[in-house]
């Protein structure tokens, strides 16, 4: 990707950095809450406890609650704009 540029890889890029400096500054926020003898934060800042962990299950299964699968896909399906005829007669001419 180095010495390529083109708008996908940018904005790639971009995102990539952004997320890593997002995760540095916490990293060095959480290590300097952790340090109680430095004094670059105010002292009287103090931070929520961190929620407690939950229970992971055994196998990465989802419970939904029971549901009429067939009714509700098919009034998302009515609902959709891939029904209306502009649509429809628009995906022809670009098959075309």
């Amino acid at each position: 990707m180095r010495g390529k540029s083109s708008s996908d890889t940018t904005t790639l890029l971009s995102e990539v950095n952004f997320d890593f400096a997002k995760s540095m500054n916490k990293i060095i926020f959480d290590k300097h809450m952790r340090d109680k003898n430095n004094d670059l934060i105010m002292s009287n800042l103090t931070l929520p406890p961190n929620p407690p962990a939950k229970e992971k299950p055994y196998y990465g299964l989802i419970n939904i609650p029971p549901h009429n699968f067939p009714e509700q896909f098919s009034l998302f399906a009515l609902a959709t704009m891939l029904n209306s005829d502009e649509v429809i007669k628009a995906m022809q001419i670009i098959r075309k």
